[in-house]
């Protein structure tokens, strides 16, 4: 189902997210990721091992993603 949605992505310009929520000590950061980047950013976040909340905030930017309020 994700390659459908990916699909109408395409076609139609608009960008479906995926959304995580971050645990950081005790502050929780919910941020989006789109669709078709999350598998990667999800091996990366995975392989990381940061803590530094800079660093994944970095992370989440550079796979495409940003922060939610």
């Amino acid at each position: 189902m994700s390659k459908f949605i990916v699909s109408l992505d395409d076609a139609v310009g608009k960008t479906a997210y995926q959304v995580y929520t971050i645990e950081h000590g005790i502050e929780r950061i919910a941020v989006q990721v789109p669709l078709r980047n999350a598998r990667e950013f999800e091996a990366d976040f995975g392989t990381a091992g940061t803590t530094d909340r800079a660093a994944i905030l970095k992370m989440v930017a550079e796979h495409g993603g940003k922060v939610r309020i």
